[in-house]
């Protein structure tokens, strides 16, 4: 198999941050005899996002997406997958559970915003977040395994080590 990392953040372009996930992904993988062919970093532009998607699924077998699932305008990946796999979001009720328990604990209020990363890819299995509010997801088809997660390492990382 397969498979192509694809990072999605300014803060990594510009070097505010440094792209650890990447290779703690490729290292995953490699211990699933998964073979890592490329891995890029992509703006958060929707353009540039669904070329990369568009490219990635027709050469591999597995495409791995971490980052633009949060509650900030420049958070598009949610949209870009949707717009690409022709679908749509639906609310995943599990899923905002998790975001209203992870308020509630913290004292804090649950904002609309937040509210919205409740919802995912209607053809998706969502990968629930025991680590922070965006969860992310994993859809199959056409023989290939699309997942795609937060762009926080230790939230990320959390799913790979459980569910991926």
């Amino acid at each position: 198999m397969k498979a192509e990392i694809i990072t999605i953040g300014d803060e990594i372009l510009i070097g505010q941050t440094l792209n650890t996930n990447a290779a703690f992904i490729g290292s995953k993988l490699a211990d699933l005899q998964i073979d890592v062919s490329f891995s890029c970093v992509v703006h958060d532009n929707e353009s540039d996002i669904k070329n990369e998607f568009k490219k990635a699924y027709e050469h591999n077998d597995v495409i791995v997406v971490t980052g633009g699932l949060g509650p900030t305008h420049d958070d598009v990946t949610r949209k870009c997958v949707v717009d690409f796999f022709k679908t749509e979001l639906i609310q995943n009720e599990e899923v905002l559970a998790d975001i209203k328990k992870f308020f509630e604990v913290r004292g804090r209020q649950l904002t609309k915003t937040n509210e919205g990363q409740a919802l995912v890819p209607k053809i998706a299995v969502p990968i629930r977040n025991s680590r922070g509010t965006a969860p992310g997801f994993w859809i199959e088809k056409n023989k290939r395994i699309f997942i795609v997660m937060p762009g926080v390492p230790y939230e990320m990382k959390g799913m790979m080590e459980n569910f991926v």
